[in-house]
């Protein structure tokens, strides 16, 4: 009887022991699954805070960038006059950035032409340098000026629009954050269809047209 009791408690025990053992496992794994989940929600709110951190860098470099760029010097061509009978080129440029420019050297081409090469290419006879340092303050202008010694037939064939005569180049300068820059250019001229005279108008590739870092 003893016996019969005693194996009674035991497997009502191990009964017990079980439940329990089920109960632990059942929690176990709801804290297991808890975790999980909580684990990869951290993992997204990091990654999101990276993204977020990438993305103010990138916002306060491009701040930074645009603060720069404002004060810059900006040249436009202001004029451009070519003397038919000297064969002399010049092309002013003014300064309408905030702060002046150290001229360092430019180039000044021409070329007759229905169409230039897609890439602008300096020749050194074409580069002149400065000797001597060349300020252009804010509001003043800059003059580059080239011998053409066009013929009268070129003059002509221009005049007539069976070709055209190109202008291009670039004014190479210092800024106030003594980094060298350059300023390509490039003009067409247009001839009236009236008279003699003309005008020259911004034209040609893009890559022709820039304002960038001079990369040694």
């Amino acid at each position: 009887m003893r016996e019969k009791e005693k194996k009674e408690r035991e497997d009502s025990l191990l009964v017990v022991f079980n439940g329990l053992v089920a109960v632990f496992t059942f929690f176990l794994a709801l804290s297991s699954g808890y975790l999980w989940l909580e684990t990869r929600r951290l993992r997204k709110i990091s990654n999101q805070q990276g993204e977020d951190l990438k993305t103010s860098i990138a916002l306060a470099k491009r701040a930074s960038e645009v603060a720069i760029a404002l004060e810059l010097p900006i040249f436009v061509i202001e004029n451009v006059t070519i003397s038919k009978m000297k064969g002399t080129l010049t092309i002013n440029l003014g300064n309408h950035g905030r702060t002046p420019a150290i001229i360092s050297s430019h180039s000044l081409l021409t070329q007759i032409d229905q169409a230039l090469p897609l890439e602008p290419t300096y020749p050194m006879a074409s580069v002149i340098d400065e000797v001597s340092s060349r300020i252009v303050e804010k509001g003043h202008v800059y003059e580059i000026s080239r011998d053409t010694h066009l013929s009268q037939d070129a003059w002509k064939s221009i005049s007539e629009r069976k070709t055209i005569l190109w202008a291009y180049g670039y004014l190479e300068y210092i800024d106030f954050l003594k980094q060298r820059r350059q300023a390509g250019y490039c003009l067409a001229y247009e001839p009236n269809r009236y008279d003699n005279g003309g005008k020259w108008v911004l034209k040609g590739p893009p890559k022709y047209t820039y304002d960038q870092l001079v990369v040694c």
